[in-house]
């Protein structure tokens, strides 16, 4: 009789090990042809076999949450749009109340893809599902879900106003970010109150850069340092680094602002601190992206110090960005291409 149940138990294992073989090899191929509807199809169906009953919309949400942050984090459009298929798939099954993170999930997707493109289509489809569920948020329900749908209706409405040089949008998003805030509390969401910190530091610095006022600049750097504070004391360095990022940023801008050399440095000390956790194997997209912002910064700096070696260093950080940018951005690359103009021109 144990013989025969372990006979059994082997032959399950065999044919569940062939099953998981053919399942990977199939995604592979979705992944080959460029067909992440049909890799999305693949997931749903291996979930319906595998969730528990009633399960299936929340571990479809959780599976989406997977891939889409392992889209950013590999730079995989791919990835990506197999995200977003999975998303729709749920917002065409949601019911109250799980509307709002359906349509929040919609919005994040096609957020993250459109800071990979310079069409704008995904950044406006963006932004109606993320003010619509934002619209659907109560202050009576779960405070930390209301806080990230106001905080990414923020990140939506800067990019769009950073695309377009829009003000008034850039000040909606300041708002929509300082609303994330009004659901937390420092003590108990530190997480959460970190990261509407930073973004909101994040907008109100680029409120600066545009209206070239030195005082949005402090403000943003008194942001992002108490959200460095929170994150180092936590130590979720990716998140560490993004802040670091941030604040590189807004010490540059200070620094051409305020024509400052001393801001230079802490701009190029805060870019090489987030470096430390942004290394190119493991975050291709974020790597780059300060590589772009390290180029930038030189050349900024060339405006106030003319040295050639400082034109030599703006061009070999963007290039090394444009390199990453090329295989998954034509908006990133725009950008690079952009930038290289500028150095040849100075």
């Amino acid at each position: 009789m144990k013989r025969h149940l372990a006979e059994e138990r082997e032959t399950k294992e065999r044919l569940e090990a062939r099953r998981e073989a053919i399942f990977n090899q199939q995604m592979a191929q979705d992944r080959i042809r460029n067909d992440p509807e049909a890799s999305a199809k693949r997931l749903l169906q291996n979930l319906r076999q595998s969730a528990p009953a009633g399960g299936v919309w929340w571990a479809t949400h959780e599976l989406l949450s997977e891939w889409r942050e392992r889209g950013v984090t590999q730079s995989s459009p791919f990835d990506l749009q197999v995200a977003l298929a999975l998303a729709k798939h749920n917002w065409d099954r949601a019911k109250n109340p799980r509307r709002a993170n359906a349509l929040t999930a919609v919005g994040v997707c096609h957020l993250a893809l459109a800071r990979r493109t310079r069409n704008l289509s995904s950044l406006r489809i963006a932004l109606k599902a993320l003010r619509a569920s934002v619209s659907l948020s109560h202050r009576k329900s779960d405070t930390v879900t209301c806080a990230i749908r106001y905080r990414n209706l923020g990140s939506a409405l800067h990019e769009m106003a950073e695309r377009t040089s829009d003000v008034e949008m850039l000040r909606e998003a300041v708002v929509a970010c300082r609303t994330s805030l009004t659901f937390l509390n420092e003590a108990d969401d530190t997480d959460f109150w970190a990261a509407s910190q930073s973004n909101l530091g994040a907008s109100i610095q680029k409120l600066g850069e545009f209206e070239r006022d030195s005082a949005h600049l402090e403000q943003a750097i008194a942001l992002h340092t108490s959200a460095l504070r929170v994150r180092k004391r936590n130590g979720d360095l990716k998140d560490w680094a993004d802040s670091q990022n941030n604040l590189g940023l807004t010490y540059r801008w200070v620094a051409e602002l305020n024509k400052d050399l001393a801001a230079f440095d802490k701009a190029q000390a805060a870019y090489d601190l987030c470096l430390q956790e942004r290394p190119r194997e493991t975050t291709p997209f974020d790597w780059a992206t300060t590589q772009w912002n390290l180029a930038d910064l030189a050349l900024a700096r060339y405006a106030l110090d003319p040295d050639a070696a400082l034109l030599t260093k703006a061009c070999t950080h963007v290039m090394a960005a444009r390199e990453v940018f090329a295989e998954a951005s034509d908006y990133q690359t725009e950008r690079c291409d952009g930038l290289l103009a500028q150095i040849d021109a100075a």
